[in-house]
């Protein structure tokens, strides 16, 4: 009597054996439009030129408020005196 649950579960293992010897299909890259992608080509280079010249105006214009969602940095102002200098 004690043989028959173990080979059960033997039965059981067997089974499911195969589903978890698969190697699962690696996800596939979204990849944008032409026209995304040189829309964000644009955006980027003007953003990294506001950041090197440290036009604090421009990035916080270039920025979705509020910050972060965090209600407290909702204008521009506040994302200057809160973020920006950091």
């Amino acid at each position: 009597m004690k043989i028959l649950p173990g080979l059960v579960l033997a039965a059981a293992l067997a089974q499911l054996a195969p589903a978890f010897a698969q190697t699962p299909k690696p996800p596939k890259q979204a990849v944008a439009s032409p026209a995304l992608q040189q829309e964000f080509a644009g955006f980027i280079a003007k953003f990294r030129a506001a950041l090197k010249a440290n036009d604090a105006a421009a990035v916080a214009g270039m920025t979705r408020l509020p910050f972060m969602k965090d209600a407290s940095i909702r204008d521009a102002t506040q994302f200057r005196e809160k973020i920006y200098g950091s």
